[in-house]
C-alpha cells in the first residue's frame, strides 16, 4: 500500500495526469487493460482504478483510489502479486484501506 497526499494540486489536475497514465499505458500494450469506476471511501467519492497486469512477467493486481478530502487530494494504490494473492491477504490490505483516518488541516 502507498499514500500520497498532494495539497498544491487539484483534484481534476491529478485525475487527468493519471487518467492519462492509464490510457497510454493501455494504447501501447493491448495486454493492459484497466477499469475505471466511482465508488465510495471515506465520506466522499473515489475514482477507483482497477488493474490486473504483469510486471517483468509477474503478474499483480492493483486498484488506486483518488479523492480529495479537507483541501487534500489522495493517491491511495492497493497493490500485490497475484502468486501472494490469497483472499485472506487480499482482505487484509483492504482493511488497511479501512482503517485510514482523515483530520482537519
Amino acid at each position: 500500500m502507498t499514500i500520497t497526499a498532494d495539497d498544491r494540486s487539484g483534484l481534476d489536475e491529478v485525475q487527468n495526469r493519471i487518467e492519462k497514465d492509464y490510457k497510454n499505458n493501455a494504447e501501447n500494450d493491448a495486454a493492459y487493460v484497466y477499469q475505471e469506476t466511482d465508488e465510495n471511501v471515506f465520506g466522499t467519492t473515489a475514482k477507483k482504478f482497477a488493474v490486473q497486469y504483469k510486471s517483468k512477467n509477474v503478474p499483480y493486481t492493483l486498484n488506486e483510489y483518488l479523492f480529495a478530502k479537507n483541501g487534500i487530494v489522495y493517491t491511495v494504490r492497493l497493490r500485490i502479486n497475484d502468486a501472494v494473492k490469497t483472499d485472506e491477504q487480499w482482505k487484509r490490505l483492504n482493511t488497511a484501506l479501512q482503517s485510514l483516518q482523515f483530520t482537519d488541516k
